[in-house]
């Protein structure tokens, strides 16, 4: 009977385990031994030393074509994942690229995070351009990924701080969340920037966005799609603050079936600023079906920019600051 007890209570912790499953990250990184990197048989990620595996691959440029690692390669997370950050204990973002520099390697492979979350996440940087627990993308797809726990991304002059990634072109987004603190000159809580054929999918935001160009999904977007998505943290700038996207270039953006209810608020000494519950500037953009029901400030003592130093949108604060169209 005394066996039959052990044996029963063996088999729930080990159900136990693998339904809630943390794995610990040592600061090592080891390869994937299951998969083969095809869409029917992906690489199975099993382990933190594994995930940073990915990293080190993408930022070593290993089988990199024109600076892109993993194109038609796929990964799949089996686990969740416990990084340990701290100002002593970073996290390396998979892809890179530097400031004042040319060197960077992109991830452009397919990540499945299959429902899996990332916790403790912490980057604090001034050299590298683009962090999150992806730090650059190109022709990539990232889904079901979640940021959790105390996760900070601080960058210091980079060009784009996100949960889920710093810096994206021709990226497919879909099933994320972010619930860390996000902050840099352009942070996003899913994307800091996002250009070329982008598109943002079914994600969410509940963390603090603190930058000089900030958006509860992304800071600043130019041909990106944002579908069903929504923020309910605090967003702040000094510059142009959105609920869903702080700032949205000459090429346009497209939102639909978004909403925000976090307060968005803009206020600088030095600079123009704008806030809105969609977003804080737009150029030549459609918004369809979207509402925000944040609260929306914006402050500004410069003299520079008289009389329209501080502009604040319950949809967009801005719309006419270039040539363009904008709708909703």
């Amino acid at each position: 009977m005394k066996k039959t007890y052990l044996f029963l209570a063996m088999c729930i912790a080990t159900i136990l385990s693998a339904n809630g499953q943390t794995s610990v990250w040592d600061g090592s990184h080891t390869a994937w031994t299951k998969g083969d990197g095809t869409q029917a048989n992906p690489y199975l990620i099993e382990n933190a030393a594994q995930l940073a595996q990915l990293a080190y691959v993408v930022n070593n440029g290993i089988g990199a074509a024109n600076r892109i690692v993993g194109a038609n390669t796929y990964w799949k997370l089996t686990t969740n994942i416990d990084l340990k950050g701290s100002d002593s204990f970073q996290w390396t973002p998979i892809g890179y690229n530097y400031r004042f520099s040319d060197d960077y390697y992109a991830f452009g492979g397919n990540f499945d995070g299959n429902g899996k979350t990332i916790s403790n996440l912490f980057i604090n940087t001034t050299t590298l351009q683009s962090i999150g627990l992806f730090g650059y993308t190109d022709g990539a797809s990232v889904k079901g990924i979640g940021i959790i726990g105390n996760s900070s991304v601080t960058g210091e002059g980079t060009a784009g701080a996100g949960g889920i990634a710093g810096y994206s072109y021709n990226t497919y987004f879909d099933n994320c969340y972010n619930t860390g603190n996000i902050s840099s000159p352009a942070g996003g809580g899913i994307v800091g920037a996002a250009y070329d054929n982008t598109t943002i999918n079914n994600c969410y935001n509940i963390g603090n966005i603190s930058s000089f160009t900030s958006g509860g999904i992304a800071g600043a977007t130019d041909n990106t799609t944002i579908n069903n998505c929504h923020n309910t943290g605090t967003i702040s700038s000094k510059s142009y603050t959105g609920g869903i996207v702080g700032f949205v270039g000459s090429s346009g953006s497209t939102i639909i079936n978004c909403y925000n209810t976090g307060g968005i608020f803009s206020s600088s000494s030095e600079s123009c600023v704008k806030s809105g519950g969609i977003i804080g500037v737009a150029r030549a953009s459609t918004i369809i079906n979207c509402y925000n029901t944040g609260n929306v400030f914006s402050s500004s003592t410069s003299s520079f920019h008289l009389p329209y130093s501080a502009v604040s949108g319950g949809i967009v604060g801005d719309c006419n600051e270039a040539n363009g169209h904008t709708q909703w």
